[in-house]
Parts: structure tokens; C-alpha cells; sequence
């Protein structure tokens, strides 16, 4: 990993205990920036997934499913902004939704690292199952915006504890024979 990424990781992680501590001061109005700031950052992500599949990927086994992933994305950012606009606790059902089918991806991504025997798929697989774990117990208190200011300023503690991991991990080197 390069410097540049790791500071990359670094400002991300205190992007996130930052945003962790605005949405538990004000619940209220964090909840509306924290859309808008998802809302621009999925579409930011689908345009990214669409230059990288146009350039790249199309030219990779596989790599329709990066271009399928900048549609949903796409799609993901379109809705959650027409959402936004109508009510509060729909927007926060939407984003429970979309936390949940992540921790799902990254569920059967880990399992499918393990069949493999790749080394990190069981750290993986508990941090997708932690998510999943939110957004079920955030399900049960969709209707208190402070509970789910407080569950979802815990989940983004969790992802600045993982962005810092990654930032201070060993780089791994390999071995060409």
C-alpha cells in the first residue's frame, strides 16, 4: 500500500469519527447531511465503477460486474435523493437496507475468500456480520432517531477502527519465482 493510500485510510477513519460525533450532538440535522453526503458519495462511487469499467474492466473476465455494480450504485444514489426529500425515516429504512445487503456482500465474499483459503476472510466475515447485526437491531428502533443516531454513530466508529487497521498494516510482500 502506498503512503498516499495510507494517509488516504487515515483522513477517511477521522472523516468518520467526525461524522460519528456530529450525528450524536445533533441527531436531527446530521441525519439530513449524512443522506446528502451518502447520496453524493454513491454516485461519486457509480461514476468511478463506470470510468474504471469503460478504461479497464470491460476488457476483464468478469467485468461486467463492475459495470453492474455502477448501476446499482447509481440507481442507490438516485433513490436514496428522491427519498430524502419525502421523509426522514424512510431515507433512514434506506440506508438500513443498503447497510444490511453490504454486510451481506461482504458475508459472501469472506465465505467465498475461505473456500480459497485466503488469510483475512474471517475478519472479514465478523465485520459483515456486524453489520448485518446493526442494521437488524436498527430495524427494532426505526422510529427513534436518536437510537438510530446512536447505532449508526457506532457503526461508523467501527469502519474509522477498520480505515486505521488498514492504514497501519504491515504491507504484505510476495515472493516472485
Amino acid at each position: 500500500m502506498s503512503f498516499t493510500k495510507r494517509i488516504l485510510y487515515m483522513l477517511y477513519g477521522y472523516a468518520n469519527i467526525a461524522a460519528s460525533m456530529l450525528v450524536i450532538t445533533l441527531p436531527e440535522e446530521a441525519s439530513q447531511m449524512i443522506i446528502f453526503v451518502l447520496t453524493v458519495s454513491l454516485f461519486v462511487r457509480s461514476i468511478q465503477s463506470f470510468i474504471y469499467y469503460f478504461n479497464y474492466a470491460c476488457y476483464m473476465v468478469g467485468g461486467v460486474r463492475i459495470l453492474f455494480r455502477g448501476i446499482l450504485l447509481l440507481d442507490f444514489a438516485i433513490f436514496l435523493n428522491f427519498v430524502e426529500k419525502t421523509s426522514t425515516i424512510i431515507s433512514l429504512g434506506y440506508l438500513i437496507a443498503v447497510f444490511c445487503m453490504e454486510g451481506v456482500l461482504e458475508i459472501i465474499h469472506a465465505l467465498d475468500a475461505g473456500r480459497f483459503q485466503a488469510k483475512g476472510w474471517k475478519l472479514d466475515f465478523a465485520l459483515g456480520l456486524m453489520k448485518v447485526i446493526y442494521a437488524v437491531v436498527s430495524l427494532f428502533y426505526i422510529n427513534s432517531l436518536k437510537t438510530l443516531s446512536i447505532l449508526y454513530a457506532v457503526a461508523l466508529l467501527n469502519s474509522a477502527w477498520r480505515k486505521f487497521a488498514m492504514a497501519f498494516q504491515k504491507p504484505k510482500l510476495t515472493a516472485i519465482q
